[in-house]
């Protein structure tokens, strides 16, 4: 069917509502946690209502990207995932210190955390990267080639520090290599040298923190 012909597209009503649902959740969350500090949310200033506030605003993106065809990503993947990159280095230049920690840069009045930003940008590059390789996607060359495509924002993120963001990004490029058809014995080789070498990157890590 030609998504161009097509006047809806088809819409994951479920995914939505779970979505919905932990904002919900996380809401309660923040509600208990600041009702001593804060009181009930009567303010703009709130946390709960400032959660609402940006509830709503992804809610309204979701809506209008899932009218997107996402193929227009394609030609834009090198774009998003370089200026991912570009904020990540600028984050740990400039970015705000909190907790022995650079994480967050401000814009507009509002913290805003370029690891999270990445994550899709590697999505979305790897995404096309794999489609543009789809044949030999076996291939060693593919291979390290799409490690190294995860492995940026990941180091960037894991010199912030922040460990678990920079798992997720290994998570992202090990499911999207599975199911790319890389080879497993590829991996199951990674895993050997990472372990191997995890003790040895656990102590740089402590020594940059330093």
């Amino acid at each position: 069917m030609n998504w161009r012909n097509t006047p809806t597209r088809e819409f994951d009503y479920i995914m939505a509502l779970a979505a919905a649902a932990l904002v919900a959740y996380g809401a309660l969350l923040i509600y208990s946690g600041t009702l001593t500090s804060y009181g009930s949310p009567e303010s703009l200033g709130h946390p709960v209502v400032r959660q609402a506030a940006f509830a709503a605003l992804g809610l309204a993106l979701m809506v209008g990207l899932s009218r997107i065809d996402y193929r227009l990503l394609g030609p834009a993947s090198i774009a998003l995932y370089l200026a991912a990159v570009a904020a990540l280095v600028f984050v740990l230049v400039v970015g705000e210190s909190a907790y022995g920690s650079r994480r967050w840069i401000e814009v507009g009045g509002t913290q805003v955390q370029p690891s999270e930003l990445a994550k899709i940008a590697t999505v979305v590059m790897l995404a096309k990267f794999f489609a543009d390789n789809d044949e030999r996607a076996q291939a060693p060359r593919v291979f390290l080639m799409s490690l190294g495509i995860a492995a940026v924002p990941a180091v960037l993120v894991l010199l912030e520090p922040d460990l678990g963001s920079a798992l997720v990004f290994g998570a992202i490029w090990l499911l999207m290599a599975v199911v790319a058809g890389v080879r497993l014995i590829y991996i199951g080789a990674l895993a050997a040298v990472i372990g191997a070498l995890t003790p040895l990157l656990w102590a740089a890590a402590e020594l940059w923190r330093w």
